[in-house]
């Protein structure tokens, strides 16, 4: 209804496929959370070049985003010292930084000895079984994951105008299509865009294509939402080798 009336978006419309509780988003804001190890913090980024699309960078401490900085205009290099700006203020280690490395990322992973995320790679184990998940890629099954933390209420979201770096200036405020909102209703917005799509042939499951995200977003690419997506990459790397080697036994 939001977007229908306040935002002039008729292309959105209820189908029960979301793949996020759009009751749940709002909690975001609102979530108690167990202070995390002082060891659990990442950074995620899903860069942008010089097009219409924005370069968003997350500071996450445990499963808490602490900090936001945004890039209207970028390349390589730009998006670099953003990310290392960041990672200095919180102390996070290179190799706990991700981005997206499909386009420009790539060059800024090389800049920084980063770890690169390709959304369209394989769906890795769940961690608790050893066992590779039936999702349709690695982008596929961040989203699936991390949208049932949301919905279980084990993600927090803290936007105040301090943390929050939009084209070098300290504000939350974004303006979108003519209208100023703030981030965390931009995530959120996007957020709601991501939704279930038909399995295929061998039963894997899928999200909707961007082209159809960004047609309930009006023209917008999700940056917010798949640089939070994004996330869930750190918990799925650490599966442990041996479960490989079981399986090839």
């Amino acid at each position: 209804t939001r977007a229908q009336l306040l935002d002039g978006n008729w292309k959105v419309k209820v189908d029960g496929l979301a793949l996020f509780d759009t009751l749940r988003l709002p909690d975001l804001l609102r979530n108690y959370l167990p202070t995390p190890p002082a060891a659990a913090r990442y950074i995620t980024c899903d860069a942008a070049g010089y097009g219409s699309d924005k370069c968003v960078i997350k500071v996450w401490l445990g499963w808490e985003i602490v900090a936001i900085t945004v890039i209207s205009q970028s390349g390589n290099r730009e998006v670099y010292e953003a990310i290392e700006a960041r990672r200095k203020e919180f102390r996070v280690m290179a190799s706990d930084v991700l981005v997206d490395q499909d386009g420009v990322g790539g060059g800024v992973v090389k800049l920084g000895g980063y770890a690169g995320f390709s959304g369209g790679a394989a769906a890795m184990a769940d961690p608790a079984t050893g066992i590779r998940e039936a999702y349709a890629n690695l982008k596929t099954q961040c989203y699936y994951r991390i949208a049932a933390r949301v919905n279980e209420g084990s993600v927090k979201l803290t936007i105040v105008a301090d943390n929050v770096l939009i084209d070098a200036q300290r504000t939350n405020k974004l303006k979108v299509h003519g209208q100023v909102t703030d981030v965390a209703q931009v995530l959120m917005t996007q957020l709601r865009a991501i939704k279930r799509a038909k399995t295929d042939a061998e039963n894997r499951l899928h999200i909707n294509s961007k082209e159809e995200q960004k047609i309930l977003l009006n023209g917008d690419s999700p940056d917010f939402a798949d640089c939070f997506s994004m996330r869930e990459w750190f918990e799925l790397r650490h599966v442990p080798q041996q479960w490989f080697m079981k399986r090839r036994n």
